[in-house]
C-alpha cells in the first residue's frame, strides 16, 4: 500500500469522525428529548407495574426415628407433591393467599414453590404475592397446613409401631415364662443360653421402639428460620428500570435523526 492511500485512508477516518460528531450536535436537542420520554415511561411502568414480595420458609422435614434419624416422612419431594393436588388446600389457605374462590385450589397448586438442596434433609417452600404482609400471611397459612396434616402420616406409622410393640411384648413374656421354667441344673445348657440372647434383643428391640413411639409423636416439621420475607419488591428496581428507559430513548432517538436526515438527503437529490 502507498503513502498516498495511507495519507487518504486516514483523511477519510477522520472525515467520518467528524461527520458523527456533527450529527450528535445537531440532533442533541432531539436526543435529549428522547432520552427524557425514555425516563418518563420508565417511570410511570415502575409505578404501574405490579409489586411482588417473595416469602421464603425453610423447613426441617419430620424425622420418624430416633434411632434412624435419615427417616423421614415429609421429606422435600413428599411436600413438593402433595402441594401441587390442588384438593389438598381449604378455604382457610385460599383465604390467606387472597386468592379467587372459583379456581383458588388450582392456583395454589401452582403458586407454591419447592426447592429441594443437594446433599441436604432441609427444603424450603416460597411464595410470591402483591404485598410485603400477604406473601408472609399466605406461606403462614399454607406452613401451618402442613403441620396439621402431619398427622396423617404419622398415625399409620405409629399404629404399625405399636403393633409390633405389642408383638414383641407378648414373644418376651413368652422367653421369660420358658427361662422361668429352668432347672437350677439346667441353667448350662445351649438352650437356655440361647434363650437368654433372645430375652436380651427382645428387650433391646423393645426399648428402641418405645423410643420411636415416644419420639414419632413429638415430631414435627419445624421452621429452621422465621418466615423471611425481603423488605424490597422482586420485580425490576426503579434505578435498573430508569437506566434501561434511558438506554432505549437514546437509541430510539438516533433512529429517528438517522431518518430525519435521510428525508432531508432525498429532499435535497429531488
Amino acid at each position: 500500500m502507498t503513502n498516498h492511500e495511507n495519507c487518504y485512508r486516514e483523511e477519510s477516518d477522520e472525515i467520518d469522525i467528524l461527520d458523527i460528531i456533527r450529527f450528535f450536535l445537531k440532533s442533541r436537542y432531539l436526543l435529549l428529548l428522547f432520552c427524557l420520554i425514555g425516563l418518563l415511561l420508565a417511570f410511570f411502568v415502575s409505578f404501574i407495574m405490579p409489586k411482588e414480595y417473595k416469602a421464603t420458609a425453610t423447613i426441617a422435614p419430620m424425622q420418624f426415628s430416633i434411632v434412624n434419624p435419615s427417616f423421614n416422612l415429609l421429606t422435600g419431594n413428599a411436600v413438593k407433591r402433595r402441594l401441587a393436588i390442588p384438593t389438598l388446600y381449604s378455604e382457610s389457605e385460599i383465604s390467606a393467599c387472597n386468592v379467587e374462590p372459583d379456581d383458588g385450589y388450582h392456583v395454589l397448586s401452582k403458586l407454591v414453590a419447592v426447592e429441594i438442596p443437594k446433599d441436604s434433609s432441609l427444603f424450603s417452600i416460597s411464595v410470591t404475592r402483591s404485598t410485603h404482609e400477604g406473601a408472609i400471611n399466605c406461606l403462614s397459612a399454607i406452613f401451618d397446613m402442613l403441620q396439621t396434616q402431619q398427622e396423617d402420616f404419622k398415625k399409620p406409622f405409629i399404629e404399625l409401631m405399636e403393633e409390633e410393640l405389642v408383638e414383641l411384648n407378648h414373644r418376651l413374656k413368652d422367653v421369660q415364662s420358658i427361662l422361668v421354667g429352668f432347672q437350677q441344673n439346667d441353667i448350662f445348657t445351649t438352650t437356655y443360653f440361647d434363650k437368654r440372647i433372645e430375652q436380651k434383643e427382645l428387650e433391646n428391640r423393645i426399648y428402641k421402639r418405645e423410643k420411636d413411639i415416644e419420639f414419632a409423636k413429638r415430631s414435627s416439621i419445624e421452621l429452621v428460620a422465621p418466615i423471611y420475607t425481603p423488605s424490597k419488591s422482586t420485580g425490576m428496581s426503579l434505578t435498573l428500570m430508569l437506566v434501561l428507559g434511558l438506554f432505549f430513548g437514546f437509541l430510539f432517538g438516533i433512529f429517528v435523526a438517522m431518518f430525519r436526515e435521510f428525508i432531508s438527503k432525498v429532499k435535497q437529490e429531488l
